[in-house]
């Protein structure tokens, strides 16, 4: 007794449909195969396979009739013929997935990030397929084991000759179902290599979109450098003219001689101004000064890092 499964997808609907009622695309066949052989009978029965995979298995007994007393009562003569048909389901389902991976391929200039689940969507079923088919396979070769030993054991000429050459069938069935495997392996590398290309893609436009940011960046950079030159070129004048119109000076034609005078108390303005202009200055320079050790340590631990790194594979290479 033995059990196989395959996963098929749905014919694609071209209309849209709403994501509350979204259905899957794909659905498995789960068939089970129950096998007892006698020396005047030969039983093999399939539980839920498909209707046309019922009907033309019956139909290809029929056509048979030559074979017919072999099939019934020689050991895994029905097994070759429901291999026909099982390598047929699983070659259907590896080219469904194929013509999935090649649609993909031909509109890949048009992915976006919203592609991405879709995409590992397809990557889910290819993986599926590519485990039942080597499944398959592994059942296959199992067969063809038992064969052999079968084979070995008879004594008859005859059915020795007749068992080998089922045992060439099955091993021929074997052959095929590994080059459906490896298609299978191929379609998941494909679409694993398309996965790729669209990460790519959208990292090098995520570049360029970043690198226009950067310029726009820069160029407001180059706006406030020509505003905070206008500002300096200016700052002189009205700090003149800020002085002038205090008190401390006064101007009256008719007194003084013309001349322009000041007050007493103009003293207060040097103390309280010369003292302050340069904390401010002092405060600017020692936090630069900080910033430039900051950034100097850091600098120097970073290539202390990568000499250790550098230090750490030669050691390692040798």
């Amino acid at each position: 007794m033995f059990r196989l499964i395959v996963k098929k997808l749905k014919p694609q609907n071209k209309e849209k449909v709403e994501p509350q009622k979204k259905e899957k695309n794909y659905y498995w066949i789960e068939m089970g195969f129950f096998t007892r052989w006698t020396d005047r009978s030969n039983l093999l029965i399939c539980f839920d396979t498909p209707e046309e995979f019922r009907q033309q298995f019956v139909d290809t007994l029929q056509a048979r009739q030559n074979d017919a007393g072999e099939c019934a009562h020689k050991p895994y003569a029905l097994h070759i013929i429901l291999m026909d048909f099982l390598i047929h389901l699983y070659d259907q389902s590896i080219w469904d997935m194929s013509n999935k991976v090649r649609e993909i391929e031909e509109h890949r200039e048009f992915q976006t990030n919203e592609d991405y689940p879709g995409l590992h969507e397809v990557a889910r079923h290819t993986a599926h397929a590519t485990e039942t088919v080597q499944v398959a396979g592994n059942v296959i070769e199992r067969m063809a084991s038992e064969c052999e030993a079968l084979a070995e054991r008879e004594t008859d000429d005859d059915a020795e000759q007749a068992m080998y050459e089922r045992l060439e069938s099955l091993r021929m069935h074997h052959s095929m179902m590994l080059g459906v495997a490896a298609r299978s392996i191929s379609n998941e590398k494909r679409l694993s290599n398309e996965i790729n290309l669209l990460f790519n893609t959208m990292a090098q436009k995520d570049n360029g979109v970043n690198l226009q940011i950067a310029r726009a960046t820069k160029a407001d950079g180059v706006a406030m450098k020509t505003i905070a030159i206008v500002t300096l070129t200016f700052l002189p004048a009205t700090y003149v003219s800020a002085i002038l119109g205090m008190n401390l000076f006064s101007y009256n034609p008719d007194t003084h001689g013309g001349h322009i005078t000041y007050s007493p108390d103009l003293w207060l303005y040097f103390v309280v101004s010369i003292p302050l202009t340069a904390a401010v200055l002092t405060i600017w320079w020692v936090w630069q000064r900080r910033e430039e050790k900051a950034g100097d340590l850091e600098h120097g631990s970073e290539k202390a890092n990568k000499s250790v790194g550098t230090g750490t594979w030669s050691s390692r290479s040798k």
